[in-house]
C-alpha cells in the first residue's frame, strides 16, 4: 500500500515554475562554477545571484542532461522515496511498525503539496535526519557531530537549511528544562553542534552572503503564492493539522508530563504549519515521530524493536515504487507542464528579444528560449521589490501599466489569455495575438 501511495503522490509530470530554472542553474554552473555573481541572464535584475542551492542544481542539470525531463520526474519520486524512509526510522525509534507507518505516511500526505523537482526535497530530506537525530539524543544525551558537515551539506542544497539549526536549538531547550540541576550544563554543550553547523553555512561556495539570503525572499512573499498563509481546507494541511490534534489528544488523557522537548518539537511544528503554505511540509516532517510515539504510548506493550524481514521489505517496497516510477515517467513527464504549443512561434522571435512574461512561464523561458530575455521569473530575489511590484500591477492592467510595458522594451508578450493584460494588449493599435496554446497567448506588437 505505501509503494502505491508514494506513487500517487510524487509521480507527476513536471509543472513546477521555479524547477525550470534551477535546471538551467545546474547547467550554468557545470560550465563555469560560479557561485555569486552579477544576473547572467536577465537585463531587469538589480541584485547579485547567489546560488546557494547549488548541489540540486548540478544534479537536476544533470538529470536532464541524461535523462530529460522523465528523469527529472523521477528524482521527485526518489525524493519522496527517501523521506518516506527517513521519517519511517525516526518513527520506528519510538513506536512498533503499525503506528510509525501510520505516522510517516501522514508526514509524506502533509508534505505533498511542495514535492516537486526541486531544492527544496534536500530540506525535508535533510529535515527528517535531524528530526530523528536529535530526539535520539533526547533519549542517549550524545552529541551527533555528524549533523555539523551534514548542516554544511544543506545549506549547500535549499535556503531551508536553518530549520535543521532551530530543531536541535529546540530540542536542547527542551532537555535543559527537562534535566536535573546537576545535569544542566550537559545539555547546554550540546549548544555547540547548532552553533558549528551554523558557522560551516558561511563557508560554503556562496559565501557568508548565504546567512542572508532567506531574508531577500522575505521581501517578496506576499506576491508569490506559496509564500501565502496555508489553507485549512487543503488536505496536506488538514492532515497535518489532525496529527498535531491526534498528538494532543493523547497526551491530554496520559497521567504524566510531557517532556519539554516534546513540547517543544510540537510547537515548532505547529508554527511551520500555520506560517506559509510552503512550509507546512516542515511541520508534518517534525511531528510524524511525536504522532508515532503518542500511538505507542496507547500500546506500551508492543514491540519497538525492528527485524531482518521488516527492513527488506521497506527497501523491496521502495524499489518497487522507484522501478515503477522509472517505467511510467517517459510517458507522464515527456513534456514540461507548460504552454508548449507557443514553442514554435517563440523560437521564431529574434535572439535578444523581450518578452513581456508572467512569473510564472519565466523559469521555462530561461530554460526552454534562453534566447530570450522574459522581464521577470521566479527568481525573484534578484530583482528590487519595487520593480516586482511594478510588474504584478502591470499584469492586471492597473494604472501605469503601459509606462511599465514601455520601460520594458517588449515587442512580445506571452500572458493569459483571460488576463487583464492580454485584454488591455488586444485593445491597443498594433498588438495582435499571434498564437494560443494551454491558456496563454502570444501577443505581437506590429
Amino acid at each position: 500500500m505505501v509503494p502505491l501511495i508514494l506513487l500517487r503522490l510524487t509521480l507527476h509530470g513536471v509543472a513546477d515554475p521555479d524547477t525550470f530554472w534551477h535546471i538551467r542553474a545546474g547547467q550554468y554552473l557545470w560550465g563555469n562554477w560560479k557561485f555569486t555573481s552579477p544576473d547572467p541572464w536577465s537585463p531587469f535584475s538589480s541584485r547579485n545571484w547567489i546560488l546557494h542551492e547549488w548541489l540540486p542544481e548540478l544534479g537536476l542539470a544533470a538529470a536532464a542532461s541524461v535523462g530529460g525531463l522523465p528523469a527529472v520526474a523521477w528524482l521527485t519520486v526518489a525524493a519522496g522515496a527517501l523521506l518516506f524512509l527517513f521519517v519511517y526510522l525516526s518513527c520506528r525509534s519510538w513506536a512498533p511498525i503499525l503506528p510509525a507507518t501510520i505516522a510517516s505516511t501522514a508526514a509524506v500526505f502533509g508534505a505533498s503539496a511542495s514535492l516537486t523537482a526541486r531544492p527544496q526535497l534536500a530540506s525535508f530530506v535533510l529535515l527528517a535526519v535531524f528530526v530523528g537525530a536529535w530526539l535520539r539524543t533526547t533519549r542517549d544525551g550524545k552529541a551527533r557531530w555528524w549533523l555539523v558537515p551534514l548542516t554544511w551539506f544543506w545549506a549547500c542544497s535549499h535556503g531551508m537549511w536553518f530549520v535543521g539549526v532551530m530543531v536541535g536549538i529546540a530540542t536542547i531547550g527542551g532537555m535543559i528544562l527537562d534535566a536535573p540541576r546537576a545535569a544542566r550544563p550537559r545539555a547546554v554543550r550540546l549548544l555547540t553542534v547548532p552553533v558549528l553547523g551554523m558557522l560551516t553555512a558561511a563557508i560554503t561556495p556562496a559565501g557568508p552572503e548565504l546567512l542572508l539570503a532567506p531574508l531577500r525572499v522575505g521581501e517578496t512573499t506576499d506576491l508569490v503564492s506559496e509564500w501565502s498563509a496555508p489553507s485549512l481546507t487543503d488536505p496536506n494541511v488538514a492532515v497535518t493539522l489532525a496529527m498535531v490534534g491526534g498528538i494532543a489528544l493523547i497526551w491530554s488523557r496520559q497521567g504524566h508530563r510531557i517532556p519539554w522537548t516534546r513540547l517543544a518539537l510540537l510547537a515548532s511544528g505547529v508554527g511551520w504549519t500555520l506560517l506559509y503554505a510552503r512550509t507546512v511540509a516542515l511541520g508534518a516532517i517534525i511531528v510524524a515521530p511525536l504522532l508515532a510515539e503518542a500511538l505507542q504510548s496507547m500500546h506500551p506493550d508492543e514491540r519497538v524493536t525492528g527485524t531482518r524481514a521488516e527492513h527488506w521489505t521497506l527497501v523491496g517496497g521502495l524499489g518497487v515504487a522507484l522501478t515503477v516510477a522509472a517505467l511510467l515517467v517517459p510517458r507522464v513527464a515527456s513534456e514540461p507542464g507548460m504552454p508548449n504549443g507557443l514553442d514554435p512561434a517563440l523560437s521564431r522571435i529574434p535572439p535578444g528579444s523581450v518578452v513581456f512574461d508572467e512569473y510564472s512561464l519565466g523559469g521555462w523561458l530561461l530554460w526552454r528560449h534562453p534566447q530570450l530575455r522574459p522581464v521577470i521569473d521566479p527568481r525573484v530575489e534578484v530583482y528590487d521589490t519595487a520593480y516586482v511590484r511594478q510588474h504584478v500591477r502591470a499584469l492586471a492592467a492597473m494604472p501605469g501599466w503601459q509606462e511599465t510595458l514601455r520601460r520594458s522594451g517588449a515587442r512580445y508578450a506571452v500572458v493569459p489569455t483571460d488576463s487583464a493584460l492580454a485584454a488591455a494588449l488586444s485593445s491597443q493599435e498594433g498588438w495582435t495575438e499571434s498564437d494560443r496554446s494551454d491558456g496563454y497567448s502570444l501577443l505581437v506588437k506590429g
